[in-house]
């Protein structure tokens, strides 16, 4: 065998395995994209999967006094008085830092919604939810009005999971340009909790940098 045969050979090897080494990401990524455009309808009240297209609106909005009550996927703030808000590369670091108090996770994104479009003959199964690893999935906190029993189980939750500490860190999140985190986030600092991030990149951002996540089902508060 020539020098050319093995120079082709050897190319075809290292192609093959360039290629195998990239599928699992690609597997990844289209199945966190999947999973993120099909809550787009609770967002905006769309189809499941519709594509949301920001980028030629402003870039941020003003913050109101109040909470967002409606079009949930819209360019947010750049900030929240009283709030932190981190990017991926600050929540990477916060989360890799050694304290006695790691930060709580939040996942605030709501929950999918049948579309419109589904055959009502057909079985619906809404898709599986892909978070940041260790966050807890509160789908119903983040709208600008929620129900009072809801509200008053999550306040026992988060009293139970910061140990009544109005100054341990708590981060929440949804996705880019999402007024739901925005929401929940605010309604946290009116409890009276103190360290409060806001990571406006969302999920978006998390997977964008091909960070680690997991499928979770929705806390269940405990309602009185």
């Amino acid at each position: 065998m020539n020098c050319v045969s093995l120079l082709l050979i050897s190319s075809r090897i290292i192609l093959a395995s360039i290629l195998l080494a990239l599928s699992p990401v690609k597997s990844f990524s289209s199945h966190a994209q999947q999973q993120q455009n099909n809550h787009d309808d609770a967002l905006t009240g769309g189809a499941a999967g519709q594509h949301i297209n920001v980028a030629n609106d402003a870039a941020y909005s003003d913050e109101p006094i109040g909470f967002r009550l409606t079009d949930y996927r819209a360019p947010v703030p750049k900030s929240l008085t009283g709030a932190t808000t981190i990017n991926t590369a600050e929540l990477e670091a916060l989360l890799a830092e050694k304290q006695t108090m790691r930060p709580l996770l939040i996942d605030v994104l709501p929950k999918s919604k049948k579309p419109a479009w589904w055959p009502q003959e057909q079985v619906w199964l809404p898709p599986s939810h892909l978070t940041i690893p260790s966050a807890y999935w509160l789908p119903e906190i983040g709208f600008g009005t929620i129900d009072e029993m809801v509200e008053i189980a999550y306040k026992k939750f988060m009293q139970a999971m910061t140990q009544n500490n109005l100054t341990y860190p708590v981060v929440l999140f949804c996705r880019e340009n999402c007024w739901i985190s925005w929401n929940a986030a605010k309604r946290l600092l009116q409890y009276g909790y103190r360290q409060i991030y806001w990571y406006a990149d969302g999920m978006d951002g998390w997977v964008r940098n091909l960070n680690d996540t997991e499928v979770v089902e929705p806390e269940k508060l405990e309602q009185p």
